[in-house]
């Protein structure tokens, strides 16, 4: 399996407990994996970049999109396909997009607007475009009258920022937010965002009640893990495999001058 041994990308075999090196060109380790996960995780190991879905894993956040929720997140979409709605977080109840819809759209893709994508809330169109590759910091507030969203680039151009004050009472009866996916009464989970967290804060009436952070656990597997009720996240049906860097670590080549 992928492994990696004082720094450098090597292939481990789990029989005879060996890593093998390459003896021609370097064989890369983007992540630092420690090939899949083996047995259950009981600790974080190494902060990693950040980690993201492929299109095809989500997470119930298990936390309802009610009046009072606040979403901060550093966030990044790496594909707009298929040309459909994408939701890094998001909540849905009824099957039509009517006014009587349920829904809590904190950080969402948009893509029905002149062929153009957009993210942002779903409260009087407050849209923000958005560029595939590109870091945000985003914030959400949704209360029981008044909204609001703030985009960060993190490069420097202006800030987006836009609120409004429109009824958001029927939230209350929503589904439960989802990390990369679509929670629908309906139609059950609408999986298919490719797009990658590096940290996300979720704040219910001013408590913080869930605080993701890409990790590499004990057992060598990637996960999102939750620092409010410690617990770890590999994501429903395949798993999170679009996996960042292993935090604090000398990228290898790199010259170190001691004096």
């Amino acid at each position: 399996m992928p492994g990696v041994k004082n720094g450098e990308g090597c292939l481990y075999d789990r029989v005879n407990d060996k890593c093998y090196l390459s003896g021609g060109d370097a064989i890369t380790s983007a992540a630092g994996l420690v090939g899949p996960p083996a047995g259950v995780p009981a600790n974080p190991k190494y902060e990693l970049e950040y980690l993201g879905s492929e299109g095809n894993s989500y997470i119930d956040t298990g936390i309802l999109g009610n009046p009072g929720l606040r979403v901060e997140a550093e966030i990044m979409w790496t594909d707009n396909a298929p040309a459909d709605d994408q939701h890094i977080i998001g909540s849905f109840d009824k099957i039509n997009n009517g006014a009587t819809s349920w829904r809590c759209y904190p950080i969402s893709m948009f893509s029905s607007l002149n062929a153009t994508f957009y993210f942002g809330e779903v409260i009087n169109n407050n849209w923000f475009k958005y560029t595939i590759g590109k870091k945000y910091r985003v914030v959400s507030d949704f209360g029981a009258s008044t909204q609001s969203l703030t985009v960060d680039s993190l490069d420097g151009s202006p800030a987006f920022s836009r609120s409004s004050s429109s009824s958001y009472s029927a939230i209350a009866d929503g589904k439960t937010l989802h990390l990369f996916a679509l929670g629908h009464a309906t139609k059950g989970v609408s999986c298919q965002t490719k797009a990658r967290v590096y940290s996300m804060k979720i704040f219910q009436n001013g408590s913080l009640v869930r605080h993701y952070v890409p990790v590499i656990a004990d057992n060598g597997g990637p996960y999102l893990y939750d620092k409010v009720t410690r617990t770890f996240n590999q994501g429903a049906t395949s798993g999170f495999w679009d996996v960042g860097q292993v935090g604090d670590r000398i990228p290898q080549g790199t010259v170190i001058f001691v004096r």
